[in-house]
Formats: structure tokens, sequence, C-alpha cells
């Protein structure tokens, strides 16, 4: 069965009586691994008893296939149910699962965690159109999300907190579910839990900027059409360890918010007042650049740049040559863009 991403937190707190084994995928890292977490906690509450919790890796599952049927019939010394946790699973364990999602029961309820897995994936169809068998995708939080996840965590504190702290949170934190939890919860013990409200200046002084400096500059440098400015931007990125495919991403999102804007702006809007109905607010600091930029691209034009963006993760992930080299030519095609697409339609 499909979950849907307004279902998934329901059925994580219940999972469906006939299902034995749960798929959790999608491109957001940190939301695949608190949802295993949590359908883990589900099923075995608070016990700490190692009979009835196994941990594999999608290693060792595709050396033994069978390892999984075997699991499906152990039970547990006490007699009560089992959790089996796969990790990094991929398209190779699809046999090891097909004879465990035509179970009607199972000793071991098994939680397997995947990366981004296509509407093709065989892995993701087979937990999909089992009867035993439930797929629940995680896909990057967006401010909507990360919104809701602030007030949530926020109101368990016993706090209450400004909306423009909200805002300014919103601009700090990336996408990474986990790591924008554990943000949220330094902030919040900085603050206290002894009631309050948390304000933008509390923000300022507890929360880095998870986003990374380093990805908003490749992407703002990019955009500006500034190659100098890239180059610098891409070497500290890669000092600090970013990976190739989450720059492309960032670039990914700051054009898809240009293009927001520009649509309005296009339209007759003024570009400030384009520029201020995007949620998260553009950082202050970054505001006149990115009025300027625009006023250089159209929705045309970045449209071409979002191909060649697409584009360039999928070679990343596909052609085996150099991430850098794919990722450096990508951004120096777009930032060539924006030096001519002044006027462009």
């Amino acid at each position: 069965m499909k979950v849907s991403t307004r279902e998934a937190d329901a059925f994580i707190r219940k999972p469906h009586s006939d299902v034995v084994a749960v798929l959790v995928y999608g491109p957001d890292g940190g939301l695949v691994r608190e949802r295993g977490r949590a359908l883990v906690r589900s099923v075995l509450g608070d016990s700490d008893d190692p009979f009835r919790f196994l941990e594999l890796d999608s290693g060792k599952v595709s050396d033994d296939p069978a390892r999984i049927i075997d699991e499906s019939a152990s039970m547990s010394l006490t007699g009560d149910s089992r959790v089996v946790l796969v990790r990094q699973a991929d398209e190779g364990l699809v046999k090891a699962f097909e004879p465990v999602l035509d179970l009607d029961r199972s000793e071991a309820f098994f939680v397997v965690e995947a990366g981004d897995l296509g509407p093709r994936s065989g892995l993701r169809k087979a937990f999909e159109g089992a009867k035993s068998g439930a797929a629940i995708p995680c896909y990057v939080d967006d401010a909507e999300a990360v919104t809701g996840l602030i007030r949530q965590a926020v109101k368990d504190a016993g706090l209450k907190i400004d909306p423009a702290a909200v805002d300014d949170l919103i601009a700090r934190l990336g996408s990474d579910r986990l790591i924008s939890r554990g943000e949220i919860e330094k902030l919040i013990l900085f603050k206290g839990t002894d009631g309050g409200t948390i304000t933008a200046d509390d923000v300022e002084q507890s929360v880095g900027d998870v986003g990374a400096v380093s990805t908003d500059e490749v992407a703002m440098a990019t955009a500006s059409g500034n190659v100098a400015r890239l180059d610098d931007a891409l070497q500290r990125a890669y000092r600090e360890g970013v990976a190739t495919v989450a720059i492309v991403r960032a670039v990914g999102r700051h054009l898809q918010r240009l293009m927001l804007a520009a649509a309005d702006h296009q339209k007759g809007m003024p570009a400030r007042a384009a520029m201020a109905k995007l949620r998260p607010p553009v950082f202050f600091m970054q505001q006149n650049e990115f009025s300027a930029q625009l006023q250089r691209w159209t929705p045309t034009t970045l449209g071409r740049a979002l191909t060649i963006v697409t584009e360039a993760e999928l070679d990343c992930k596909t052609t085996g040559l150099p991430d850098a080299a794919l990722l450096e030519r990508a951004l120096i095609r777009i930032a060539a863009a924006a030096r001519r697409c002044i006027g462009e339609s």
C-alpha cells in the first residue's frame, strides 16, 4: 500500500495490523531515519530487550537473501513481537523481501530504510503493491513543513515563538529533518523550558546557519553571473566537505525561488514586492542581490537554467564521471547565461 505524506505520521504512530514490512524512502535522509526510528518505537515501545531488535545493513541481506524470510519466522525469547531494521536498502533486496510481503503473519516487523526511489523502482513497487507491505515517502521539508516542526517542538516545550523568530529560523535551517530538529532543540535548550517567548534575537544567538552559508553563496554567485566569486564559493564548499549533489540542489532551490518571484514580476509586480511574497523570506543581507537577479532573469531563462541543474544532478549520479567537474561545468553555464540574459524573454 502507498502511504501518503499526509497520512504518514498517523500510520507510523499506529501501523496497520495487516502490514508486516514498511519501506521508508526519499531524498530527505534525516526524515527517513526519523520515521524509521519512530516505527521501531511504535512496535517495541520502551522495551530495551536486545532479543526483540535486530539491525541489518543491505550488504548482509544481499549476501544472504533467505535471511529475511528466516527472521520472519524467528520468535523472541519472551514471545513478544520483534523488529528487524534494514538500512541503506537498494534494488538488490527485492527478491529478499518478496516472500515476506506475501505473508499474512510474521514474527518480525520489518522496517526498511532507503534513499530516493523513483516511481519505476522495483523495491518501491514491491512494497506499494503488496498486501502486507507499505511504502512511506520522505520528501525534503518545505517551508510549511518546517514551520509546523518548529511550532510543535516549541509548544511541546511549553514555550511560545514570535513570528519574526519563526521566519528567521526557517531561513537558517536546511532541508534535512534530523539536522533541523537538532537545531530547534538547541534553541529550546538555550531559551529554557520554564515558559517565555522565543525571539529573533534568541535565534540569532543560538542557531547556526544549517542551510550552509557556502552553498547559499554558490547559488547567489551563480545566479548573479559572477564566475570568480562562484569559484571561491565552490572551493569553500569543498573544504567544508559539502557533497556535490547538495550544492547542485541548493542552486536548484534558489532558481526555483527566483522563478516564483519572476512570474509575479513579469506580470507587473515590483521586484521587491514579488520577493517579499516568498516563504521563507529572503535573508535581509541578500535582498538587494536577489532583487537585482529578478531584473536579470525571466521565467523562460530560469526554466532553461533549471534544466541544466536537473541534468547535472542526474549526470553526477549516473555517468561515473568526476562529480566536481560535472557540477562546475553546469554552474558556469548558468552563470554565463546570467551574464547575457538581460532582456531575454
